[in-house]
């Protein structure tokens, strides 16, 4: 199945990023609807997840901002309790092109520190976590707890728990009205 025209993911994978948060995301868009995956690095330099898998990159997360992609996700890793390489910048940037924007786990360390959950409602790992990571982060009144993944508008939040329902989400607006959606987010409802 693909869709009318091919989608560019980008999926930003700091190193450490964690295995399981973007495999539903990702496989289901290529192989449902032909998507392009580009996995970025901080450097272009390949990466390794938590669980030891080495990653070859297709480009530095730069190549994430300035409108030639359709989505841009962002995997969790204890990296993020750092310096974000530029992420925030690159997410607030796709939000005010209108692209889709996914964070899941600890990648939703950089979106707060960006001041990107602002006036969205938003999930994580945990409310008290979240804001022990980025204390004092604009919107902490928006959290939503529930284990599953949240919408806002084209923003998407997800605790590092709940791959299939960030998958659900990011699917629903990346492929909005495409050929074989409802039976990809059937199979990955499923998947809770």
């Amino acid at each position: 199945m693909t869709s009318p025209a091919r989608k560019t993911i980008a999926v930003l994978l700091p190193d450490g990023f964690a295995d399981w948060e973007v495999g539903m995301l990702a496989a289901s868009a290529r192989e449902r609807f032909a998507a392009q995956i580009a996995y970025l690095t901080p450097t272009g330099a390949p990466v390794a997840s938590i669980g030891g898998l080495r990653a070859a990159a297709d480009g530095r997360f730069a190549e994430a901002d300035g409108g030639a992609v359709d989505a841009v996700v962002v995997c969790g890793s204890d990296a993020w309790a750092g310096d974000d390489a530029g992420a925030g910048a690159i997410m607030a940037a796709a939000l005010a092109r209108g692209t889709p924007v996914g964070v899941i786990c600890g990648a939703t360390i950089a979106a707060a520190r960006a001041g990107l959950l602002a006036g969205r409602v938003h999930t994580s790992n945990g409310r008290d976590w979240l804001a022990g990571m980025a204390p004092g982060y604009a919107g902490a009144e928006l959290y939503r707890d529930g284990g599953g993944a949240v919408r806002d508008g084209t923003f998407v939040s997800a605790p590092g728990t709940a791959p299939a329902t960030f998958a659900v989400e990011m699917l629903s607006l990346i492929f909005a009205g495409a050929p074989g959606l409802d039976e990809t987010l059937a199979m990955l409802r499923a998947a809770r």
